[in-house]
Order: C-alpha cells, then sequence, then structure tokens
C-alpha cells in the first residue's frame, strides 16, 4: 500500500477560524504512516507552529497545486471559480440539496473528474452522521439569540460585529454581562435533536430561570402553520435539520401581527433552499453583519442566520468534531479500499452529479 496524503488547506470564508482536524488528530495520522501537509495560516485556532510540532510539513503553496492523489480536507465552501477540480475534495460543499449554485459548483468536479466527499454526507450503517457541528452551531445560535436581544432593546441597527471567543466561559461572561438580569421567554424548534440540545444547554447555563418552550416534530406537526406561539416569545431559536419541504413556521402575515417576537435565530440558515420554513428573509448574515431587520410592519423583529456559527467558539468546536471524524479519516488513508462511510459520501456526490445531468 503506497503512503496516502492528506492536504489541510486554509479557510476561504472571511471569519473561519475551525478546523476539522487537529494537532493531536495529525500526530495520530503521522504515527499511522501519513503525510499531512498543512497549508500556513493565521487564522486557525490551532497555530502552524501546533500543526509541525505534532508531525505536519506546512507549505505556502495551495491546494490547487497539491498532488493529485492528495486528499483535500477543509470545512467551509470554496471561493467561486471556474477551473476543473481534479482533487478528492472533503468539506461542506452545500450543493447536495438543490441549493442555488450547486449546478456550477459539481459541474466543475465532473469536468475535473475530482470528487465531492461532503461532510454532511457521511453517514454510517443507520444513515447518522459521523462527525456534526450542531451541537455548537446551537449552542452559539443560542448565545448569538441572547445578545441580540439585549442589543436591541436599546440599540438599532447594526449590530456589532462578531469575532471568536477563546472558549465558552468567556462567551457566558460576556452574554451575562450585557443581560442585567433580563431573561427573555424562549422557544426553541427542534429541541431533541444536537443544535436543539446545544441550543438549550446554552440558555440553561446563563440562566437557570430563562423561561425555556421546547418543541420538535410532535408538537410542530399538531400545529397550525405559521405557528402562532411562535410569537408569544421573545426569542425563536430554529435548529431543525431541514430534509425535505416543510409548511413555513413563520412568514410575513404572522410578523404583521406579532407584539412579543423581537429577535429569530435560524440557526439552521438555508435561506438558498426553495423549502426554507421562516420565510422572511432570502440571504445569510455575516459576522460582520450579524443580524438584519426582516419585520414589515409591528414590532421590530431582528433575524441572524450566520452560516458558520460555531466559529464563534472554534476550539471546543474543532475538537469535538475532529475527534469524531478522525477514526474515519484515519480508516480511509490507511485501507485500500473506499471504507463503508465514505462510499455512502461517493454515492450522494454521485446522485447530486445525476440530478443535473452531469457525468459520475
Amino acid at each position: 500500500m503506497s503512503k496516502k496524503l492528506v492536504w489541510l488547506r486554509k479557510e476561504e470564508k472571511p471569519g473561519e477560524w475551525r478546523v476539522p482536524l487537529t494537532p493531536e488528530g495529525v500526530s495520530g495520522l503521522v504515527k499511522a504512516g501519513v503525510d499531512v501537509v498543512v497549508e500556513k495560516y493565521d487564522h486557525r485556532i490551532f497555530t502552524d507552529g501546533e500543526y509541525e510540532q505534532a508531525g505536519a510539513r506546512l507549505t505556502e503553496e495551495s491546494w490547487t497545486q497539491a498532488p493529485k492523489e492528495a486528499i483535500v480536507l477543509g470545512l467551509k465552501e470554496l471561493n467561486e471559480d471556474t477551473f476543473p477540480i481534479a482533487h478528492r475534495m472533503v468539506y461542506f460543499s452545500h450543493t447536495f440539496k438543490g441549493q442555488h449554485g450547486a449546478k456550477d459548483v459539481l459541474a466543475r468536479y465532473a469536468e475535473g473528474g475530482g470528487e465531492v466527499y461532503d461532510l454532511e454526507f457521511l453517514t454510517d450503517e443507520r444513515g447518522v452522521r459521523v462527525a456534526a457541528f450542531g451541537y455548537w452551531a446551537g449552542y452559539v445560535g443560542a448565545a448569538l439569540a441572547l445578545m441580540g436581544y439585549s442589543y436591541f432593546k436599546n440599540h438599532a441597527l447594526p449590530f456589532p460585529a462578531l469575532d471568536h471567543f477563546a472558549n465558552k466561559e468567556a462567551l457566558i461572561g460576556h452574554i451575562r454581562g450585557q443581560m442585567n438580569g433580563d431573561l427573555p421567554k424562549t422557544m426553541v424548534m427542534g429541541a431533541l435533536g444536537r443544535c436543539g440540545r446545544g441550543a438549550i444547554d446554552l440558555l440553561k447555563a446563563v440562566s437557570a430561570d430563562i423561561e425555556i418552550t421546547a418543541w420538535d416534530k410532535p408538537e410542530y406537526d399538531a400545529s397550525a402553520k405559521p405557528i402562532t406561539a411562535i410569537a408569544e416569545h421573545d426569542i425563536f431559536i430554529n435548529a431543525v435539520y431541514l430534509r425535505e419541504k416543510i409548511p413555513p413556521m413563520i412568514d410575513h402575515g404572522l410578523l404583521s401581527q406579532n407584539q412579543r417576537l423581537s429577535i429569530i435565530s435560524d440557526v439552521s440558515c438555508d435561506p438558498n433552499n426553495d423549502n426554507n420554513p421562516i420565510r422572511v428573509y432570502d440571504r445569510i448574515t455575516s459576522l460582520t453583519s450579524p443580524f438584519i431587520k426582516v419585520s414589515q410592519s409591528g414590532k421590530d423583529v431582528f433575524l441572524q442566520a450566520i452560516d458558520h456559527l460555531p466559529t464563534i467558539l472554534p476550539r471546543e468546536a474543532s475538537e469535538e468534531f475532529g475527534r469524531d471524524l478522525y477514526p474515519h479519516l484515519l480508516a480511509l488513508l490507511t485501507s485500500d479500499s473506499l471504507p463503508p462511510v465514505w462510499k455512502n459520501g461517493l454515492d450522494s456526490f454521485n446522485k447530486a452529479l445525476g440530478s443535473y445531468g452531469l457525468p459520475c
């Protein structure tokens, strides 16, 4: 078996501090005989020096110069471009669920002969994702909801730009300092999933006295749409993983009658999907401009829809994700055949190509 090569690229998305492979993971791969190359970058939660000490080779080169046999590992989507891609890429491509622009991205792989192993579609024999940031997305989404609630009681847009926190204790302390004992009534939709559990854990960590309405599929199914109960809360957190078309939870008609709701934290954040259940916005927000106003009449309602929330807590998020992904990455890099988890990912890629009539 020839020695395998994994290439950790630097992220192109502004403000992204997370990594899918920690220095601890690098050390394990190197001990297993894997060659690890890390692009030099000063906007990761782990330093270049930590990777080098773990056994990685640092490089100034871009992944586009990597040997064709390299597995190129990253997190977020690539910058828009048109050149064909010949590498095997591992990252969140956001191209397998009919998102806008997906065909153009996938066409680059069809033309170049490359493949995407989308991290969202690496699943085990039960169909469960092997690694996900959902818990920390919910955790940070709830944190940002509380921060927005406190801020907009006394200010208008714009909300200040966000940076990452050293750890969750620093984040909780920051929120408590802003709230001054004001405890908003909060609703979490999708409360039983990873994302919902993260949101509830943050709310309880900030204060055990925050009133939480925790809904999941049974409550959603039993309610008329849009869901008027949402507007009986100060904050609404959407933590539902969108798999199929569902009736809208919120629309402009609901907001026009709203007298209480002030913050929507759309942790699921899928505005470019035609099935988006939060039908009051059509674009993601960002770390530099976290909130937008979505109410057209009635009480002001502000919404956050940052699509890489866990980067605000990059150390905890990267360490958990890296631990979960590592055994599967190790299997991929030390096996002569494609392990089942990665075959599932490849099947999803080929299905996405076929949905646009692109050659597999």
